[in-house]
């Protein structure tokens, strides 16, 4: 399953990187309509939509989203590769699988259940998951919501966004409305009683750095274990 995929077919090259056949790719979620999480699926569908033309797929593809985000993939999509194309293989080989609020669904044997993050942006929400029997909990690009703490407490993955480090507050005043610093996102786990932390959506203007900086930040407020990835690394213990 691939969740989120942006900026474009850079996806391609980081998934082959890791030896990651698209053809073998079964599910995809997409949290919401921005383009550092949507525009990647794009040219995820071209390889999955041309891989049953071409016969080298036949593996059913199931995309996760919210109405908007898969209205925005489907006219992309048209306008882009094609509506010829579109019109053969959705609906028959690639299914769009619209979820709301609470709603589960059975996904690489495992029971998701989806929630809104309540970030939401005039017609677009943005959706998250909730993996009860791994205790993992994925609350998308924004903070979450105060109203989900005592839902999600004590669990033992908490994958949060950090905009950037407490110190680049002043530099990024307008992003923070509806982010949050490696701080705050570490105070709020520390809160929660996560086991770990998975720190995402950072910066990438850190000169190489923002692994260790991010770790050295958020062990200061969270007392599990962190987790700052990069590209391409892989998580033990998930």
């Amino acid at each position: 399953m691939l969740v989120d995929a942006g900026g474009g077919n850079q996806i391609l090259a980081l998934l082959e990187k890791v030896n990651v056949d698209i053809n073998e790719l079964e599910y995809g979620f997409v949290t919401h309509c921005h383009t550092d999480h949507l525009l990647g699926f794009v040219w995820i569908m071209r390889i999955v939509m041309y891989g049953y033309v071409k016969n080298e797929r036949t593996k059913p593809f199931t995309i996760f989203a919210s109405r908007a985000v898969l209205n925005a993939l489907e006219e992309i999509v048209k306008l882009t590769i094609g509506e010829k194309l579109w019109n053969k293989v959705v609906g028959d080989k690639v299914f769009l699988k619209e979820v709301v609020d609470g709603q589960h669904e059975r996904i690489c044997g495992m029971d998701f259940e989806f929630f809104d993050t309540m970030a939401i942006e005039k017609d677009f929400p943005q959706m998250g998951f909730f993996i009860k029997e791994k205790g993992f909990v994925f609350a998308g690009d924004v903070p979450l919501s105060e109203h989900l703490y005592q839902k999600f407490s004590k669990q033992k993955w908490l994958c949060l966004e950090a905009f950037c480090l407490e110190k680049k507050r002043s530099n990024n005043e307008v992003p923070l409305k509806k982010h949050k610093t490696v701080m705050e996102s570490a105070v709020v786990a520390e809160k929660l009683k996560a086991e770990n932390l998975i720190l995402w959506h950072g910066e990438d203007d850190l000169d190489g750095t923002r692994k260790e900086q991010y770790l050295n930040e958020a062990k200061r407020y969270f007392s599990g274990k962190i987790f700052a990835p990069d590209d391409l690394d892989i998580i033990e213990g998930l």
